[in-house]
């Protein structure tokens, strides 16, 4: 091989190692020896610590009906936008925060992570008649709005993973993405 070619690979395995190792960093969201508990509902299966019990048990109380509401606001004609068959999405509660917190992420698989703490008195999650379920239902609208997709990307994801979905990387502005959760809240979803 040519040495004019070698810093490039060089730089090229780099970039590759520190882009694999990336994700990993950020993987860890429980403890590495802490004991876990599972619920599975129609359309999600709910990861806990055992102390957080009575608020998977509640979460799983209305998972699958906020999963309808949503679904029925993103896909009104039932077109199969939001598809109706596939895996359980996981979702993953966790105490270790000191404050109420959500987020949906989409790598390497769809996934929420709902941080289960008191809710700030100051915070705007404090305006709901109940925080955990309007959490929950902002990031399952993130989850479902952000995973529609044409045949030739749902063939995509299916082959490499949820990593592809083109919402996050080259349609959907952040402006975009929240716009979507907002609009679907102010149509009618509700924190009831």
């Amino acid at each position: 091989m040519p040495t004019r070619n070698r810093p490039c690979l060089r730089l090229a395995v780099t970039a590759m190692a520190a882009l694999s190792l990336a994700g990993t960093g950020h993987a860890d969201l429980y403890a590495p020896n802490r004991y876990l508990l599972e619920i599975r509902t129609e359309r999600f299966a709910i990861a806990f610590p055992p102390e957080l019990e009575p608020a998977a048990r509640r979460l799983a109380s209305f998972a699958d009906s906020v999963w309808e509401e949503v679904a029925a606001k993103l896909d009104p004609e039932g077109f199969g936008a939001v598809p109706r068959e596939g895996p359980r999405i996981p979702v993953m509660l966790t105490p270790d925060s000191s404050v109420l917190n959500a987020y949906r992420a989409g790598s390497p698989y769809g996934r929420i992570v709902l941080f289960a703490a008191p809710t700030a008195l100051d915070s705007t999650l404090g305006s709901f008649a109940d925080d955990l379920r309007s959490a929950f239902l902002h990031e399952l609208t993130h989850e479902l709005s952000l995973t529609i997709r044409s045949p030739f990307w749902r063939a995509m994801a299916a082959v490499f993973g949820d990593t592809l979905a083109p919402a996050d990387l080259w349609t959907a502005s952040p402006p975009m993405v929240e716009g979507v959760t907002d609009a679907a809240l102010r149509a009618g979803l509700t924190d009831e």
